[in-house]
């Protein structure tokens, strides 16, 4: 079974959208005009579509009512480009998604913990989305305890987690958490439901991001991972978790995490749609789009493409080769379960073969020879395509803008 995931994150509606028509009032962070116009007609000229949209929180910038208003909005003009219906749009909540003035105002007249937290989430409890996934629900609640509801979304079960539930305005550092007791219920239930999800490809959908990336372009130490992260991953490993699709670092990721149980897990961070990024530290950061091409062949070991395209001023929505440390590229494969020595050896013998025949071998060659080549991060290709080029005596050029490539004998 083959199913598309279109994932948006940190919107950032209000004071803090680059995109003037995501915006409300004059801001001098809104200088892109008709940013929705221009989604849209490239959603169309790609012909791009999806089953699901997954937004991973930061919707809106201080979450004021207007500003969720203008989120819904954008969101299901997105999901409707797309042909996603409402029911199959989730949408969490952010650090920038909890009122801070509501809290503090519940924490002057010293209400209790839960009360405060509540009154911190009305106006995303109040969006007619969040009524509708929450009656959708089969568990949980995400502005409340437990802080996770669960989601079918046939053939996923998504996992929406509130990472941000316990970030207060009173907090000296602002970070990520899934507290104990959130914890301690999400083990429970996925141990009572393990049979039911033997046939389901779970996806943990959360605002901040579980595992460090490279701290470029900053110096500084990055405070804000989540808290707790080594205990919800052991989950994710235990139980055979899919995907974790996350946002709140502003540059995209795909990334693969295997600890001693061997489950490989998915994680995919969404970069951010429509804020405006800081130029002092983010210089030549775009804003992302992208979707999850998934076969389902095996659930536990989901196996496909995430597809990727930022918006650049002046450049539009475009097919981004990203060629730092950080970042994704147009193309990312996802599903290889084959080693470094045996992508190795495979190849070798693949290239020696073909290369006897004939003086030059596409990429796409090579995948109809061994599949488990179409499922392996641009990393690992890279890798591996290094250790043999003296060896085998060839150079590699790429091809289709830079999404595929060709190996040429050297000296033919």
């Amino acid at each position: 079974m083959d199913s598309k995931i279109a994932i948006i994150s940190d919107l950032h509606c209000g004071r803090g959208s680059i995109a003037k028509d995501f915006s409300i009032g004059e801001t001098a962070n809104a200088v892109i005009p008709d940013f929705f116009e221009d989604f849209e007609t490239f959603v169309t000229r790609e012909s791009i579509g999806a089953d699901y949209l997954l937004v991973s929180g930061d919707i809106t910038h201080e979450a004021d009512e207007e500003e969720f208003e203008l989120a819904e909005k954008r969101i299901l003009e997105c999901a409707r480009v797309l042909g996603v219906p409402p029911e199959k749009v989730l949408v969490i909540p952010g650090n920038h998604d909890g009122n801070w003035e509501h809290e503090s105002k519940a924490i002057q007249q010293q209400q209790d913990e839960l009360t405060t937290l509540r009154r911190k989430y009305k106006n995303f409890r109040s969006l007619s989305l969040s009524i509708k996934q929450q009656g959708n629900a089969t568990f949980g609640n995400l502005t409340e305890p437990p802080w996770f509801s669960i989601h079918e979304l046939d053939p996923f079960t998504v996992v929406a987690i509130n990472s941000a539930a316990h970030d207060s305005s009173e907090s000296d550092v602002h970070h990520g958490s899934v507290c104990s007791k959130t914890i301690e219920a999400l083990g429970s239930w996925l141990e009572s439901n393990k049979d039911s999800l033997k046939h389901k490809c779970i996806v943990f959908l959360l605002h901040h991001h579980p595992v460090q990336y490279p701290d470029y372009p900053y110096e500084t130490a990055d405070l804000s991972i989540l808290n707790n992260s080594a205990q919800l991953m052991n989950l994710a490993t235990n139980y055979d978790i899919g995907f974790i699709v996350h946002g709140h670092k502003h540059i995209p990721q795909i990334k693969l995490h295997i600890d001693e149980v061997m489950h490989p897990v998915n994680i995919i961070c969404a970069g951010s749609f429509s804020s405006r990024l800081d130029d002092r530290w983010l210089q030549g950061q775009g804003n992302f789009f992208h979707i999850i091409d998934v076969s389902l062949e095996d659930v536990k070991l989901p196996k496909g493409r995430l597809i990727s395209w930022a918006r650049y001023a002046g450049h539009g929505w475009i097919n981004w080769q990203q060629k730092k440390l950080s970042g994704v590229n147009h193309i990312e494969n996802f599903g290889n379960s084959l080693g470094f020595k045996e992508l190795k050896e495979s190849l070798s013998n693949i290239l020696k073969n073909l290369f006897s025949r004939k003086d030059h071998v596409k990429w796409d060659e090579v995948i109809q020879v061994e599949r488990s080549f179409g499922f392996c991060h641009s990393r690992l290709i890279e890798k591996v395509v290094q250790s043999l080029e003296k060896e085998l005596g060839f150079e590699t050029y790429p091809i289709n803008d830079s999404t595929s490539f060709v190996f040429i004998k050297v000296g033919v």
